[in-house]
Formats: C-alpha cells, sequence, structure tokens
C-alpha cells in the first residue's frame, strides 16, 4: 500500500472511546433520576471544556454520548466538530462547494 501525504491545515484526532450510547446505558441499568442527572452533570461539564478550547461539537444527542466501562461520559464524533472563531476546520471544509 502507498502512502498517502499528510493533509495540509488543521486535523483533528481522537482517541478511540469505547462506551454505551447514553440513553441504553441509562436504560440497561435502570439509573434512578438521581443517577442519570450525576451523568448529564460530566456530559455538561465535557461540552464546557471542549467550548473552552474553541470546539464546538453541533450533534450532541443521546446515541453521540457514550458511557465508558468505567462509569464516565465522552463525547466522541468528531466528524461534526467545528472550531470556532472562523476556522472551519477540516471537517466543515469537506462540505463546502
Amino acid at each position: 500500500m502507498a502512502a498517502r501525504p499528510i493533509p495540509a491545515g488543521p486535523i483533528s484526532l481522537m482517541e478511540l472511546v469505547r462506551g454505551t450510547p447514553l440513553g441504553k446505558y441509562c436504560d440497561e441499568h435502570h439509573l434512578p433520576i438521581a443517577d442519570r442527572l450525576q451523568l448529564f452533570i460530566q456530559v455538561c461539564q465535557a461540552i464546557e471544556h471542549a467550548h473552552q478550547k474553541g470546539i464546538i461539537h453541533r450533534d450532541i444527542k443521546p446515541s453521540n454520548i457514550l458511557v465508558t466501562q468505567h462509569d464516565q461520559v465522552a463525547v466522541p464524533k468528531v466528524n461534526r466538530l467545528r472550531h470556532r472563531e472562523g476556522d472551519a476546520g477540516p471537517a466543515d471544509r469537506r462540505h463546502r462547494s
């Protein structure tokens, strides 16, 4: 297999996150409201952290929020990320004509 050149411009990398979608996790574990709210607080903190770094997710929904085996939430799905302040980022550039 031939090597491909590295694309010019900014790229986003992230770790592989294994987990269960939030809604499915809550239902399978029969979580009471208090525990669901604790997970929701983690989601809000993760999104706030991304926003502080200038990253906007643009596709937040329960199926895009994962709960890991250590009961931590993760908000993956890089292809919808967008950097704030005018930088469309590589994901948005693909969709423009």
